[in-house]
């Protein structure tokens, strides 16, 4: 809990005041973003147990003052690769059977505090179904912010020869 609010208030409002993003204008934006129930309810979970070990936290996001910490707030964080790193999309004739791709890239920024390095966790993935995967994660992100398949995160390829 103390370390989702740490990376919270470290690193997402440094990221804030970095960019140059007005954080009510992100904070309002979260109405007209549909997260799908299961994210809703982890950010609800998230809070609950932030909640049970801490109290209600108070916030002070940039130019805001002081708040209770939120749903809402974990969302602003939760969305930082939507307004805080570089994205592309295509769709339609530009793909190769009309659908649509999403990538974004990991626009790796560290802090003065250094709290991205220090709420870094990988996490491995291994359903019994699917390719095992590792991923990269902070502390307070719901899902995956960057992964590769376990094989390529172990550096397993053919030895190189020396020249």
């Amino acid at each position: 809990a103390k370390e989702i609010v740490f990376f919270f208030e470290q690193f997402g409002f440094w990221l804030i005041r970095e960019r140059e993003r007005n954080y009510e204008e992100l904070l309002n934006a979260q109405a007209d973003v549909r997260w799908e129930a299961r994210y809703e309810e982890e950010l609800q979970g998230m809070l609950d147990g932030i909640t049970d070990k801490l109290g209600r936290v108070q916030i002070r996001p940039p130019g805001v003052g002081k708040r209770m910490l939120s749903v809402d707030d974990l969302k602003v964080l939760n969305a930082g690769g939507d307004w805080a790193c570089s994205s592309f999309s295509i769709w339609g004739d530009d793909t190769e059977g009309g659908y649509s791709m999403i990538a974004r890239n990991l626009d790796y920024t560290v802090d003065p505090t250094s709290a991205f390095k220090a709420c870094q966790m990988i996490v491995s993935v291994d359903d019994g179904v699917h390719k095992r995967f590792a991923g990269v994660v902070w502390c307070g992100i719901i899902g995956a912010a960057s992964t590769t398949l376990a094989a390529r995160a172990a550096n397993k390829r053919p030895p190189q020869q020396r020249l």
